[in-house]
């Protein structure tokens, strides 16, 4: 499979959760010392990511984790702690360091990691050093066979679907929502934005397959916008939040 590769451009890989396996397993498993605020879906999710690292930077006394793809101009706008992007000689060291895994993967699994896969490493092992206990981690294409799929969600999150990446995820929207729904765990919770009905079916289908509690947008949670870029957040049984998005 043919996947857009970042600076390197195009890449050939396998889709599958062998390589960045690999790479975790040989490396101690740093996608295992935290726990993540898991998103997916069509647009948004970037926006979404931010929003809520934004809220648990002012909510918890402890360093909070931010994962998001694309970047703009450089790669370290992808690895953020505290709301800090990770400083380029921290990112060069640590790019050399998954260089040599990636190698390793290569003679194991028969091929290198992919660049996604490495930048998956390199926020992980990142997010280890500067003991984040939680992060907030954006899938780059899907779900199923995202590298970010093996962190250990808290919370799940599908903000929308739409035929985004056909030719990667499938040619209709039920087969991508079956890719995107690829993130849900057993008993952890997913929010659903709005999703057509065809879509939610499945999403729906595989969150009671998994025993996830499910809280929809406009039915159990409803957000406003407020004039000066304040969001206004409800949600049943807990007061109102308010926050100024910088």
């Amino acid at each position: 499979m043919k996947i857009p590769g970042g600076p390197r451009g195009p890449e050939r890989i396998r889709p599958g959760l062998e390589r960045i396996l690999a790479a975790f397993e040989g490396t101690g498993h740093p996608e295992h010392t935290f726990r993540t605020i898991h998103i997916s879906g069509t647009n948004g999710k970037g926006s979404t990511a931010c929003f809520t690292d934004a809220i648990l930077r002012r909510i918890l006394d402890e360093p909070v984790g931010l994962y998001t793809s694309p970047h703009l101009f450089f790669p370290e706008e992808r690895i953020r702690v505290a709301g800090e992007k990770i400083p380029p000689d921290d990112f060069s060291r640590l790019t050399s360091r998954v260089s040599a895994v990636s190698r390793k993967v290569a003679a194991t699994a028969g091929e290198p990691l992919s660049y996604f896969e490495e930048m998956t490493w390199i926020a992980c092992e990142w997010f280890r050093l500067k003991r984040a206990s939680l992060a907030v981690m954006e899938t780059g294409l899907g779900g199923r066979w995202d590298a970010t799929n093996l962190c250990i969600p808290v919370v799940s999150v599908i903000t929308n679907i739409g035929m985004d990446h056909a030719e990667w995820l499938g040619r209709s929207l039920k087969r991508i929502a079956f890719e995107k729904a690829g993130i849900l765990r057993e008993n952890t919770p997913v929010i659903l934005g709005r999703i057509a009905p065809s879509a939610m079916k499945v999403v729906l289908g595989v969150a009671q397959e998994k025993g996830c509690p499910v809280l929809e947008i406009d039915r159990d949670l409803r957000w406003d916008e407020r004039p000066g870029g304040r969001i206004s957040f409800h949600m049943p049984g807990i007061s109102l939040v308010r926050m100024k998005i910088r």
